[in-house]
């Protein structure tokens, strides 16, 4: 048995015999990874289930969204009072991914040392590499568009030389940067296996060498942080707060730190919260990444807390009225903020218009469109 089965008959009867397979196994996979995104399967668990690469579920689509953080302000503390005290940090597979997904694989040669990644874990990044490498190796893939039609994307000479790039990186990452290590041996109690069937053995590893070394799990997936806290007993923080952390102790950019976070913001991770200097900086980016980060952060911000939101826009806006940022459409710039603003109670926001200085014609404008904002439903 090949596990394939042969469509014969007229042409017309074999496109509808496939486009009713197709669309049957569409709904299947969204139905799938809706429920996966419902219980925060972890991506390795998933990559295990489809037998293909976790590079496939590093950002959201087909019912898919990967779960970082809950961006509340007394979680997003616990990262950081995490990361304040680390002297070391242990990666998950998955993460490493991200990192060169979203460009910020420099920040690990710029640590202090190297950062720890667990054996088994380099050859789960390997067996993914394979994954993929075999994948490509066809000629392209049929799937049925959302107009009903068929779809036939070819992979290109393209296609391939991106994927030999992405995982040529992931390799000088892993062999110049980190510190592969033996994991602990795992218990055989059942609470252990139990954790093996929830995340996967190589993510497992890196938790209990976490724990054993007294070192900071590295994991953007909220489900794997979860399970290194408050079941394995290891200190945990997401990569989005590490980044941040970075360029709060000197060892990245403020620049490359802003597009990480964009760059993340745009695959797809809820929730990936960022400091409020990071909109002002995205403002003062080159032309070509400006309007580009600015516009990730300003949509995260109708669902970010109300408060912090206002009080960065807020800022924005004033520093706009007020010459900050020349080199900007400031109409454009007000009107991109007006869109971001959050839909809070209508008494607070008839509060906050009024605390805006009305003493100089330059905030006339602003003052205009935050009354016009007050009577928004």
């Amino acid at each position: 048995m090949t596990g394939v089965e042969p469509i014969t008959g007229p042409v017309d009867e074999q496109l509808a015999i496939t486009k009713e397979r197709l669309r049957g196994h569409k709904e299947a996979v969204s139905e799938t990874m809706q429920r996966a995104t419902n219980a925060r399967v972890p991506i390795a668990l998933l990559a295990d289930r489809f037998q293909v690469s976790a590079r496939e579920f590093l950002h959201s689509g087909a019912g898919w969204t990967p779960t970082a953080h809950s961006g509340t302000s007394d979680d997003i503390a616990v990262d950081d009072a995490v990361l304040n005290f680390a002297s070391d940090w242990v990666f998950d597979p998955v993460t490493v991914l991200l990192l060169v997904a979203i460009g910020a694989q420099s920040l690990v040669p710029a640590l202090p040392h190297k950062p720890k990644l667990t054996r088994q874990a380099a050859w789960q990044l390997t067996d993914w590499y394979m994954q993929e490498r075999d994948g490509r190796r066809a000629i392209g893939h049929v799937q049925l568009a959302a107009n009903g039609q068929l779809q036939v994307t070819a992979f290109g000479i393209r296609d391939r030389v991106a994927m030999l790039k992405f995982w040529r990186d992931v390799n000088q990452l892993i062999s110049r940067h980190f510190a592969i290590i033996e994991s602990p041996s795992l218990s055989t109690k059942e609470e252990t296996l139990q954790l093996v069937n929830m995340l996967g053995t190589p993510t497992l590893t890196g938790l209990v060498a976490a724990r054993h070394l007294d070192a900071a799990l590295i994991s953007e997936e909220e489900i794997v942080r979860g399970a290194a806290t408050h079941i394995v007993g290891a200190k945990s923080a997401s990569l989005h707060r590490f980044i941040v952390h970075a360029e709060q102790r000197g060892w990245i950019s403020r620049t490359k730190a802003t597009l990480a976070l964009a760059a993340l913001i745009q695959m797809g991770w809820t929730w990936v919260s960022f400091p409020n200097w990071m909109l002002d900086h995205a403002l003062r980016l080159d032309e070509h990444k400006r309007w580009l980060a600015t516009d990730i952060f300003l949509r995260r911000m109708r669902t970010a807390e109300p408060n912090v939101a206002i009080q960065t826009l807020l800022r924005a806006l004033r520093k706009a009225d007020e010459g900050g940022y020349r080199q900007l459409g400031v109409s454009h710039l007000r009107q991109s903020i007006y869109k971001a603003l959050p839909r809070i109670a209508h008494s607070q926001r008839a509060h906050i218009a009024d605390m805006y200085p009305n003493n100089d014609r330059k905030f006339r404008a602003t003052r205009k469109m935050l009354k016009r904002w007050t009577g928004e439903p």
